[in-house]
């Protein structure tokens, strides 16, 4: 007896009252993809062989116009004597009764039957060849199960569960399989099946974005629309710069950001932004042994959280061109080259993309940056060509330096000396950097902008 621990699950099952449940949805699916029997037929030709549904034996005996057991009696006969045609006269009344019912919509019928009556088919293989035809012009190709089964993606059982049990319920990431499945079976018909998988989504808004979903935050799609939440840039900068993300076997979607004591401040405002609960921010002693072999104790305050769909929009925005790369992101160049095209001399901040454009790198500065004094501040990282390319992105007038960094190897204890970049940001894209973002971390801002 099927149970739901016996198959793979999505463990989602709902919580509140579904109005239009997967079972409702399946229902309606296999009524619309009913009227399409050509499509349903070919992602399945061999049903027609099995007789549950398709043009079976007898129903071509009974169009033909004779006995139900006509076509199996001829089909026996021809075991006997494998080179049998069927007489002229049969085969007129085959095509006669074809014509008036499907009209030329038997046109491929009509020329099995010639290749019959000429002996370049045997007897099998035309009828075998003439049920496949008839199955995909009539309107005996039902959808089943089985059907349903390779459009979710579930196995036979599985699909029969979700039929038989109002309580399951479907994530969003089987939704957008299942209509790209549908797109691909019907190809400009699929609209009408499409929108019940809409229909599902709309009247269930709380289900799961993917099974076994278990992240901990209220803003999952902080990242999702960066023109309707303009300051997912700005924390796009951060992550980029000293965030952390991770992937483990397709499993634990990690994000984290993890700050010195003395910017908790970014920290809680980062848990707000992602729903993300002050109480959980997690502050740490770690111990760390100086070049003079003296402790030192570093005070650190850290947000961390698995949260797949958010690890989903910064891979789209481009944040693993950065980490892996050492690329700028391509959103960033896609903004600022829109930005250009508006106001091909004008500043980034006078348009809407220049200054999501913006909002990225005072996030990045913030990060990976320190103020100088004045109007003077710089970005420093590890990754030449990404300076290389915001230089030529923003318009910097500068060039990147190089600027060592002392290190102390945590097994030896030896200085290490690791080669970082420096690029000064120049006075006037600063300014622009801190007009287009008034609650960025308030030390690395100059008293005329806090």
């Amino acid at each position: 007896m099927f149970t739901p621990n016996t198959f793979d699950l999505e463990n989602n099952y709902s919580m509140y009252s579904m109005m239009y449940t997967a079972k409702d949805f399946s229902e309606e699916l296999m009524e619309e993809l009913n009227n399409n029997p050509v499509e349903m037929y070919l992602l399945n030709p061999n049903r027609v062989l099995r007789g549950h549904s398709g043009y079976t034996l007898k129903d071509l005996s009974k169009l033909w116009d004779h006995h139900d057991g006509y076509v199996s009696e001829i089909l026996l006969y021809h075991k006997f004597k494998p080179n049998y045609i069927i007489p002229k006269k049969n085969l007129n009344e085959l095509e006669e009764n074809l014509r008036n019912t499907f009209e030329n919509k038997a046109n491929q019928c009509y020329e099995l039957i010639k290749s019959h009556r000429n002996g370049f088919i045997s007897l099998d293989l035309f009828i075998k060849k003439l049920r496949f035809e008839l199955g995909k012009i009539s309107k005996s190709v039902i959808t089943t199960l089985e059907d349903l089964a390779l459009i979710f993606g579930y196995r036979y059982g599985m699909m029969s569960y979700v039929c038989q049990h109002s309580e399951f319920s479907l994530t969003k990431e089987k939704l957008l399989s299942i209509r790209e499945n549908l797109q691909l079976i019907l190809g400009k018909k699929a609209t009408s099946a499409i929108s019940l998988c809409d229909k599902y989504e709309e009247l269930n808004p709380d289900i799961l974005d993917y099974p076994n979903q278990r992240y901990t935050i209220t803003k999952p799609h902080l990242f999702r629309n960066i023109y309707k939440n303009p300051a997912s840039m700005y924390w796009f900068g951060w992550l980029c710069s000293d965030g952390w993300i991770s992937q483990a076997d397709n499993v634990h979607y990690q994000i984290q950001l993890s700050l010195s004591r003395k910017d908790r401040i970014i920290v809680e405002r980062f848990a707000n932004a992602v729903g993300y609960e002050q109480e959980r921010i997690i502050d740490q002693n770690i111990l760390e042994k100086r070049e003079n072999r003296n402790l030192r104790i570093i005070h650190r305050s850290k947000v961390i959280f698995g949260c797949k769909p958010m690890w989903s929009d910064l891979k789209s925005l481009g944040i693993f061109e950065f980490k892996n790369e050492g690329k700028t992101p391509h959103i960033i160049k896609d903004l600022i080259n829109r930005a250009r095209k508006v106001t091909p001399d004008g500043k980034l901040i006078q348009t809407r993309e220049g200054r999501l454009a913006l909002n990225f790198l005072i996030g990045f500065y913030d990060g990976d940056g320190n103020y100088r004094g004045g109007m003077s501040a710089r970005i420093l990282n590890t990754k030449k060509k990404f300076l290389d390319e915001i230089i030529d992105l923003y318009r910097i007038p500068n060039i990147v330096n190089v600027n060592n960094k002392r290190l102390i190897d945590k097994k030896t204890h030896k200085v290490l000396w690791k080669t970082q970049y420096q690029l000064s940001l120049g006075p006037e894209l600063f300014e622009q950097m801190l007009l287009s973002y008034e609650n960025s971390l308030q030390r690395k801002r100059p008293d005329d902008y806090k």
